[in-house]
């Protein structure tokens, strides 16, 4: 009996050692975890609480113990949910909640927790709480860089679109439905051929494709877009590729500028430029004045009325297309040449060779010759000194 007794308090003893030890480790996992973790009564009041939720939360132990749970949390329509929830025997799963730290600032957390019920009646909670706040704050500071870029994107003076590979658009801003005059839904069923002129497209292609392979990084080019009426606009297009970290293609982005006032411009310039470029003369009825204004010639008649032939079209065409700082009117010439000294007329088409010796020479308005003679000169009723110490403008 002695021996059974013994063997028996033997083995008591060590269950009562492992018991211990369990219980050691249990107490070890709660308090030393890493996970904030607490127990909430019945009624909503704290039982326990761990050091790592104390640490998070930044309050001491005896200023979290035996308060309602609801006092630490920023939204109380949350909190009266996940107790109602709790109480109906409900499993919580990284629900998201924000707690007050004691420093005011506000701790966004994921709690995943149970009911511990001993024959139906609630004893306490178990709830795990995980911080997230650093990753509240990255995915709100991406929110907000999204909106803004989306915002620039939306709102930029120039069209913008994303395109696939095989040239479909995928996404494009307010200012290139404007130069296209597609809309949304219609433009993602075309591809960048079907809005480039034809004459340009074959051109573009080849560059878009340089890029996707990865010859060049980006190219700028002038080309042509081709409108939903068929109107025909120049645009400034630079396009880029994005590619993932491995270095594959995802996406083309393609920002194109309208040009086509500049483009207008340019060619009423070459107009203009061409038909001053062509002027010519009736030999019988007009003659050439000198002036000493930047050594341009003035159209003059016999009664010295200014008339610039074959202007008539530039004209036109300044009228026309009310070009800016341009004025040919026979006023205005008239004026300009009333506003310096002219010789007296000599026929066109006599070219007076330049006098050796500035300011000591005359020309004969009717040969077309320099008399360097005063003597000589003085017998010619028709010689005069050439304008702005012999600048003839010729």
């Amino acid at each position: 009996m002695a021996t059974i007794r013994s063997g028996s308090s033997t083995a008591k003893g060590r269950l009562e050692e492992e018991l211990e030890r369990s219980r050691e480790d249990l107490e070890d996992f709660f308090e030393n975890g890493t996970v904030a973790l607490h127990w909430v009564a019945a009624d909503g009041s704290i039982l326990r609480v761990n050091q790592a939720e104390l640490d998070l939360l930044g309050y001491k132990r005896e200023e979290y113990v035996g308060r309602h749970i609801a006092e630490f949390h920023a939204d109380p329509p949350v909190i009266q949910d996940i107790l109602a929830r709790l109480t109906r025997g409900e499993k919580l799963d990284k629900y998201e909640a924000r707690l007050k730290a004691k420093d005011g600032s506000i701790k966004y957390v994921l709690i995943s927790s149970n009911v511990r019920f001993r024959e139906g009646r609630f004893i306490n909670t178990r709830c795990f709480s995980l911080d997230v706040t650093e990753l509240k704050k990255l995915e709100h500071a991406l929110r907000e860089s999204e909106q803004r870029l989306r915002a620039t994107h939306d709102h930029a003076f120039a069209g913008i679109a994303e395109v696939a590979l095989d040239g479909r658009f995928l996404r494009s801003n307010a200012r290139f439905h404007q130069l296209t005059g597609y809309s949304v839904g219609e433009l993602s069923h075309l591809t960048i051929k079907d809005v480039t002129h034809p004459e340009d497209s074959s051109e573009d292609a080849d560059k878009f494709d340089a890029l996707v392979v990865g010859k060049i990084d980006t190219y700028q080019a002038e080309k042509r877009f081709l409108t939903k009426n068929g109107a025909v606009i120049w645009v400034a297009l630079s396009a880029s590729l994005v590619r993932d970290e491995g270095g594959q293609p995802l996406y083309g982005i393609r920002v194109a500028q309208d040009i086509s006032a500049l483009k207008h411009a340019q060619t009423r310039q070459k107009l203009l430029l061409d038909e001053l470029n062509h002027t010519h003369v009736s030999p019988d009825k007009r003659h050439l004045a000198i002036c000493s204004e930047g050594g341009v010639p003035v159209m003059m008649r016999p009664q010295e009325k200014p008339c610039r032939s074959g202007l008539s079209r530039a004209t036109s065409s300044s009228h026309r297309f009310r070009w800016p700082g341009i004025d040919l009117s026979h006023t205005a010439l008239r004026d300009r040449a009333c506003r310096h000294r002219t010789a007296p007329a000599r026929p066109v088409g006599s070219h007076p060779r330049r006098p050796p010796d500035r300011g000591s020479s005359w020309l004969c308005a009717a040969s077309g010759a320099w008399i360097r003679d005063p003597q000589a000169a003085r017998g010619c009723s028709r010689a005069h000194r050439p304008l702005c110490g012999g600048r003839h403008g010729l």
